[in-house]
């Protein structure tokens, strides 16, 4: 979720092919998104996994799953005027502080995800993605069904969704602790090495050794374009 930027130097931010934003707030995807501003930007962002956004935003997730949408439009007016007090802070500190205003305040009142989510949540990422929806379903005592539409509205995506990203995670681990793409093919659950390259290219636009290449920095930390 990006919150607010208190010095758009290069005007707003467009999420590419989408109009401008001025406080985009993107939902949960698995495919790779490209996002562009014009010269350089100072902003304050926050990174929510989904069942925090899932307490912070008040909505089903699905709504916003795959997409970018301006925050103002989820915020009542009274939130509104404490993020107009953000882009009007003198300094870092009280821009800071605006934030964690808002944020803590949204979080006291929000929903809670499900205790079967959060299991099913922590279970696929424990396995990396690596684990039959049916039995997911069992271990926290739900059909299928509920699981899958429980999960997918606190979530954003469906179990199968997630899993498929959790593995893609897994095996780009491999790969950049010096795995051959073979055994992090075979060790992260794909049919073979050819089946880790095409989802990795439908979900990346990439190959595995092409996206495993690329620096890993924190946030905030510049990272220059991959080489033509």
């Amino acid at each position: 979720m990006g919150l607010v930027p208190a010095n758009p130097a290069g005007g707003p931010v467009r999420s590419a092919g989408q109009h401008p934003f001025q406080v985009p707030t993107a939902g949960l995807t698995i495919r790779a998104a490209l996002g562009q501003h014009r010269g350089s930007a100072y902003a304050v962002t926050a990174l929510l996994d989904p069942l925090t956004a899932y307490t912070l935003l008040g909505l089903p997730l699905p709504e916003i799953a795959g997409s970018v949408v301006e925050l103002s439009d989820l915020l009542s007016p009274g939130e509104y005027r404490e993020m107009a007090a953000l882009r009007r802070a003198a300094d870092w500190p009280a821009r800071f502080a605006a934030a964690n205003r808002l944020l803590l305040a949204r979080h006291e009142r929000g929903p809670r995800p499900a205790p079967e989510v959060l299991s099913a949540w922590h279970d696929l990422h424990t396995c990396a993605g690596q684990i039959p929806i049916a039995r997911l379903a069992r271990n926290v005592g739900w059909s299928e069904r509920q699981l899958q539409r429980r999960f997918r509205e606190q979530i954003g995506l469906t179990p199968k969704a997630v899993a498929r990203a959790a593995r893609l995670h897994h095996a780009l681990h491999l790969l950049r602790l010096g795995r051959p793409v073979a055994e992090a093919a075979y060790r992260s659950g794909y049919c073979d090495q050819a089946h880790f390259t095409n989802d990795c290219k439908a979900l990346t636009g990439l190959t595995p050794r092409q996206l495993s290449s690329l620096p890993c920095g924190e946030p905030g930390t510049p990272v220059p374009p991959p080489a033509p």
